[in-house]
């Protein structure tokens, strides 16, 4: 189990997506989860950005996607008569993303993946498989950012978390924390309906912890002494309390400092006095931060622990940064509802007109609103554009501004034209007479209530048209 996955399970009855990458077999303190971890959503997340257009940038590993994928078809738990079944999953939470305030930007492995990942056996999909381009398709049509990492892509998108690029990383791998990122979301519910809610930790929350501080040093050490998935063993018998209270000796922030600051000779040297002051503290708890000596735990440290092509691995990873490449812009672009018509019909079995158009009444055309105001905040699309597809209708006041919505009208008939005139008819015509009638009984509007904070950020332009008509109203 990993580090998130122990958090989360304390502070949850269900855990919906355990992922083993750190060797942890029993829960620890309640008051380090209370300050480490909140249940949140991408929206809410998004409006606590300083930024006052709301719009959250999220990293995603995309082999992380992937493989969750290949397990569940492996594992046949895929109801959906669909051709593509590792495709369909994709499509169905980039879906969901689709209708949230956030910007994703996609990251996959380069071909300078480290030696310990190369061998790991949590990468079952090869990396010339083609659901990995076919992804990229899909990704670039819903308007989503993609981007290529020299080397490992957790390790990129950590760095870019750490650097501001991305605000947060969505990763159920807790290597994300020992490769630095500020900041974590877990257990995103990608099934449910509504807002995108998800676990988030923020290191920075939790290195501020008085009773039990972990600092990307320490969360260096405890990985390598709890074992690291089936990239190190780590030590036999060292559970998770022992490595996290002796993380509070310093042990693991002097080892990171020797890693990232030391020639590849000197920090030899180093490791070897390094492990000796390890053995000597569990030997003797001169700190006095165990519950006593752990000398059994000692003796089943050898020379061999720990291994140094795991310590490069997680302190001087490969980035574009160390490549000297710049990253990707972090930007979403306007989908494009055309191209993903023609894609669902080409790799899905519902890929008739009908059966697209009602994917996509039930899965697209409900973000088509938040892309729309998405547009218009970063400048894609003017007012005038905006006001077209969407505007204010009608409001519920509240005593307490705060708590005032507004209800926004949608136009789906552009969004269903373009569907529609890119569709070849492969598996049926699209002016078939039950699709023509399908069409029309579609609804031509959607309705979707915005609360204050929104609808004076990303929908400040259509809500002020609308209170100005209400003043011109009332003065006529």
């Amino acid at each position: 189990m990993s580090l998130l996955a122990w958090l989360c399970q304390l502070s949850s009855s269900s855990l919906r997506y355990p992922h083993s990458t750190w060797g942890l077999r029993r829960s620890g303190s309640r008051q380090f989860v209370k300050h480490g971890i909140v249940r949140t959503s991408l929206d809410d997340r998004a409006l606590k950005k300083s930024d006052p257009k709301p719009r959250l940038i999220v990293g995603i590993d995309a082999e992380q996607w992937v493989n969750e994928a290949w397990h569940l078809e492996r594992a046949g738990l895929f109801v959906h008569d669909t051709e593509n079944p590792m495709l369909w999953f994709i499509f169905c939470r980039l879906a969901r993303l689709y209708g949230a305030a956030v910007a994703p930007l996609f990251v996959r492995s380069g071909a300078h993946v480290p030696g310990p990942r190369l061998d790991s056996s949590n990468s079952p999909v090869p990396p010339d498989h083609p659901i990995f381009d076919e992804m990229r398709k899909f990704v670039k049509a819903f308007g989503f950012g993609w981007h290529q990492a020299p080397a490992e892509a957790l390790s990129e998108l950590s760095l870019m978390n750490r650097l501001s690029h991305v605000d947060v990383v969505i990763s159920e791998d807790s290597d994300a924390l020992v490769y630095g990122a500020a900041e974590v979301l877990r257990r995103v519910d990608y099934l449910g309906s509504g807002t995108i809610t998800a676990d988030a930790m923020q290191t920075q929350v939790i290195s501020d912890v008085d009773l039990y501080p972990l600092t990307r040093g320490s969360m260096l050490l405890v990985a390598l002494l709890c074992g690291s998935g089936d990239l190190q063993p780590g030590v036999d018998g060292c559970e998770f309390e022992v490595a996290h209270k002796l993380s509070r000796t310093g042990l693991g922030d002097r080892l990171l400092d020797a890693a990232t600051t030391m020639g590849a000779t000197a920090f030899r040297n180093y490791l070897n006095s390094w492990r000796k002051c390890v053995k000597r503290e569990l030997e003797t708890n001169a700190k006095e931060v165990l519950d006593h000596p752990y000398i059994t735990l000692s003796n089943n440290i050898d020379t061999s622990w720990p291994n140094l092509e795991v310590i490069k691995m997680f302190t001087n990873p490969i980035t574009s940064i160390s490549e000297g490449i710049r990253f990707p812009a972090a930007v979403r672009e306007a989908a494009n509802l055309g191209e993903l018509a023609r894609l669902s019909e080409f790799h899905f079995s519902f890929g008739t007109p009908i059966g697209v158009l009602k994917e996509f009444e039930s899965r697209i055309l409900p973000g088509v609103a938040m892309d729309a105001l998405i547009q218009h905040t970063v400048g894609n699309i003017s007012t005038d554009e905006l006001k077209n597809i969407a505007s204010i209708t009608r409001f519920c006041p509240f005593s307490n501004r705060t708590e005032t919505k507004y209800r926004m009208e949608v136009n789906l008939v552009p969004a269903i034209n373009a569907v529609l005139n890119s569709l070849a008819g492969t598996r049926a015509p699209v002016d078939d007479v039950d699709v023509v009638a399908y069409v029309e009984n579609m609804p031509e509007v959607r309705a979707k209530w915005l609360g204050w904070k929104f609808s004076w950020s990303i929908a400040h332009a259509i809500v002020q048209e609308y209170l100005l008509s209400i003043v011109n109203c009332t003065q006529n």
